[in-house]
């Protein structure tokens, strides 16, 4: 394939990922939510996958691990996640959302909701389902 057209892909994924994160703070400022989209995320990944380690949410995130130490050291602080033995290894961390953080979690999830319906509402429902049956390809291509 031509090196432009890939390049544009690209260039197309980033502004779309871009777009739609300023979509989601401005969201989350808009309902009062006083979490950033990182800290969202990994609230929502946490809530899926209980008992992750700071490496595995910091890829999972796609941000450098000393990065996500920061980021659950807030969360922690605020008594939004706990770090608890890892079962497998001392040397790990386990981490858990709290109930309070299930909650401010709920509230993040409904500005990440308004910022996928707002990209989402220039495609028809047969569009979104062919758009999301791309993207899971795509997705299955690296592996």
């Amino acid at each position: 394939m031509d090196f432009e057209i890939l390049q544009r892909f690209g260039w197309l994924f980033r502004e779309v990922n871009v777009g739609f994160r300023e979509c989601i703070d401005a969201a989350l400022k808009r309902n009062r939510v006083s979490l950033t989209f990182g800290q969202v995320s990994t609230l929502s990944i946490l809530s899926t996958q209980p008992g992750l380690n700071g490496a595995q949410l910091a890829r999972r995130n796609m941000v450098t691990p000393q990065a996500m130490t920061g980021m659950l050291r807030q969360l922690a602080t605020l008594g939004l996640v706990e770090r608890r033995d890892h079962p497998e290894s001392l040397r790990a961390d386990s981490w858990h959302v709290t109930a309070k953080g299930e909650k401010q979690l709920a509230r993040g999830r409904v500005a990440f909701a308004e910022a996928t319906e707002k990209m989402l509402s220039a495609l028809s429902p047969q569009e979104v389902a062919t758009l999301q049956g791309y993207l899971q390809r795509c997705s299955r291509a690296f592996d």
